[in-house]
């Protein structure tokens, strides 16, 4: 068994522009803390028992102030998160745990907000002579007075040595974030406390490859119909606000490539196919109308050079035109950009650069508030190791990953 305890500290001091139309720029300042503790054991009275235990507790703190005045928010969660493994038989194994978040907000625009979340689920894995595997599961969400099932059904079947097919049927199920129910209202956007829950249905086929020594491949198709599907879109007055569409349709198409021939070159590109149909506000399938910010086809690629003490990555992402709005008027733009990251090891000092969107592209992930354009980040990391080592016997205790 082991216990680890990491700590995990942010500070920002940023210029942020806001619309693209507004003169009124701001000063935000940012600091966040995560302390997260983990304890896991293989072995728990025998080792056909495991567990694993992670606790977090974070701060978040963001201060605003432009020529308006100042607010100020305080957000304070702690989750916990236990897993419990029983291996009863070599084809039967059974997996039970839960994951419960605590969240309290001190903002000086809102009254004192606190949410819980959380739920159990319980999955069985049945093999059948090392060739398949059917996973049924289902996790109980805790929702006011009464818990809601989300079940899921999946089977695994290895095909020779190199291919796995997977199947999935599924229940989809989200709750409003804090963010979506309690928004400050102003003159840009609000919150929507009256916020249904998203929920649907969908199924998935995954197949995968994998020739050793030379290139994994996998390559997905999924349906999902979507009820309540919560979308930010901006009204008549120009105000961003929360809501629910009442019915949607999702069919994607997910396919990757990654090299596996050198240890010093690693190659990757990826393209996924969305095609998504707003079933609500009296459209239909023939009306053919996207959901807004939903994208067609994303495309993706990286490509690593490294050697003993450093690395050399590129990365580009092109991402095809989407609508903001469900009545498909206004159209962003498609998007390409490409960074560059280099580090090198020098002792127990990590030198990186990192160059993002290095053609300096002007693009949109929101209507109305534009992307950062190019930037060079320079920095040091450090990285000290220690071994700790049985003196009597001269063997190797304990070697820590990262201090």
């Amino acid at each position: 068994m082991k216990i680890l305890l990491s700590d995990d500290f942010y500070a920002g001091d940023k210029k942020v522009p806001g619309p693209i139309n507004s003169g009124n720029a701001g000063k935000q300042t940012e600091f966040f803390n995560k302390l997260t503790l983990l304890f896991d054991a293989d072995f728990v009275g025998t080792d056909r028992i495991d567990t694993e235990l992670i606790v977090n507790k974070n701060y978040n703190r963001l201060d605003w102030t432009d020529s308006y005045g100042r607010s100020i928010h305080n957000l304070y969660t702690v989750s916990i998160i236990n897993n419990w493994g029983f291996y009863i038989k070599d084809w039967f194994t059974l997996k039970s745990g839960g994951d419960f978040t605590y969240s309290y907000l001190d903002s000086s625009d809102l009254k004192l907000i606190n949410k819980f979340d959380g739920g159990g689920y319980l999955t069985a894995e049945f093999s059948i002579k090392k060739t398949a595997q059917i996973i049924p599961s289902v996790k109980l969400f805790y929702f006011k007075d009464y818990p809601i099932a989300v079940p899921k059904l999946g089977a695994v079947f290895y095909i020779g040595d190199n291919f796995i097919l997977k199947n999935n049927f599924f229940r989809v199920f989200k709750l409003p974030a804090l963010n979506d129910l309690y928004w400050q209202s102003s003159a840009f956007a609000e919150g929507n406390p009256e916020l249904k829950n998203e929920d649907g249905f969908g199924s998935d086929i995954i197949l995968s490859y994998t020739k050793n020594k030379i290139l994994s491949a996998e390559s997905s198709v999924y349906l999902t119909y979507f009820i309540d599907a919560i979308i930010w879109q901006a009204g008549s007055k120009g105000v961003w606000k929360p809501g629910n569409i009442g019915r949607a349709f999702y069919f994607g198409i997910d396919s990757s490539v990654k090299s596996l021939f050198s240890e010093y070159v690693k190659l990757s590109i990826s393209y996924s196919f969305l095609l998504t149909y707003v079933l609500s506000e009296g459209f239909t399938f023939e009306s053919d109308k996207r959901m807004p910010y939903q994208p067609v086809h994303n495309l993706g690629f990286s490509a690593e050079f490294n050697w003993k003490s450093g690395l050399v990555l590129f990365t580009g992402h092109y991402s095809a035109e989407r609508y903001s709005t469900t009545v498909n008027v206004t159209e962003l733009k498609p998007y390409f950009t490409f960074n560059i990251d280099f580090s090198q090891n020098i002792k127990i000092l990590t030198l990186f650069m990192s160059v993002k969107n290095i053609f300096n592209y002007f693009y949109y992930l929101v209507d109305g508030y534009p992307m950062p354009g190019g930037s060079v980040t320079l920095g040091v990391k450090i990285n000290y190791e220690k071994k700790f080592k049985d003196k009597k016997n001269d063997k190797e205790l304990y070697k820590p990953e990262n201090l």
